[in-house]
């Protein structure tokens, strides 16, 4: 089996910085190019009352999804279940109550959104594909809870962090791994999105050909042994966040950006302003494929 080339995908923010945006364009033009490009966004998560219309979504197809891994899949006709492309959901509903600032919680980079879980989907693929439900018993997840427990394998409620650890330490690499050896099967391209500005989902990123940093106004590109160099020189991995390690490594590539608006989001418009960048970083790829 040919292996796909891999793309990862970070943002230089925590929120905002475009990343699905990039992911979007550099997919749009190598499927024109004729190559089967796919997206991979391991964790994903989103608000109960932030963008309302992605748990609407949710709650017609009765899962748990990252709303723009499932319009990317709907635009360029995948056929891979979203919750395959998208191994880890977390929806969230904003609770008063901090519980993980308690010390030494911090064992994986997204404990700090237990504060405010709601519900988690877990997704592996075993003989076939097996979904895993976490929840809080709360006003918000009742009605979603009733429309997955019918497909789920397991249903679990979580009173604590250390369930919600629990949970992690069984199925987040779990999880990752199984999927994603599911999307490289016959792909040629991976474009994988990481989640907010943490720049170490899981090991296999380490394989891929270039590192994109999207920011509002430019787009960066590092060469990957760098990067990933320069991530261990100050954190563990997991834990690493794009500040820490800007100021170790240099772009190989820095293009500019456009301001978009949400209906130049769409294609064929999204591919013309972002052309440039886009361009530039398939010269890049040529060069290290």
């Amino acid at each position: 089996m040919v292996m796909p080339t891999l793309v990862f995908v970070c943002g230089a923010l925590p929120e905002s910085s475009g990343k699905t945006t990039v992911a979007r364009a550099l997919i749009s033009e190598l499927v024109k190019k004729g190559f089967l490009a796919l997206p991979f966004k391991p964790l994903s998560s989103h608000s109960f009352w932030w963008r309302h219309e992605t748990y609407l979504t949710c709650l017609e197809r009765g899962s748990l999804f990252s709303y723009d891994i499932f319009e990317i899949a709907k635009e360029f006709k995948v056929g891979i279940p979203v919750e395959v492309l998208n191994p880890i959901d977390i929806l969230l509903s904003p609770l008063v109550l901090s519980i993980s600032s308690v010390g030494g919680l911090e064992e994986y980079p997204h404990i700090r959104l237990f504060d405010n879980l709601a519900m988690s989907r877990f997704t592996y693929v075993d003989d076939d594909i097996k979904h895993v439900y976490c929840y809080r018993d709360l006003e918000q997840t009742r009605q979603l809870l009733e429309k997955v427990a019918d497909k789920a394998e397991q249903v679990v409620e979580v009173k604590s962090v250390q369930d919600f650890l629990k949970l992690q330490r069984k199925f987040y690499l779990k999880s990752i791994e199984t999927c994603f050896k599911q999307v490289e099967k016959d792909a040629d391209f991976i474009i994988i999105e990481g989640y907010g500005d943490l720049v170490y989902p899981w090991k296999k990123v380490e394989e891929s050909k270039l590192i994109l940093v999207a920011a509002p106004g430019y787009l960066l590109v590092y060469e990957t042994t760098k990067f990933f160099k320069a991530i261990k020189q100050v954190s563990r991995p997991p834990l690493a966040r794009f500040a820490e390690i800007s100021r170790l490594v240099k772009p190989i590539v820095v293009e500019k950006l456009p301001p978009l608006t949400e209906p130049e989001l769409k294609q064929p418009i999204l591919s013309y302003r972002y052309s440039s960048a886009i361009k530039a970083v398939l010269d890049v790829l040529d060069q290290v494929r």
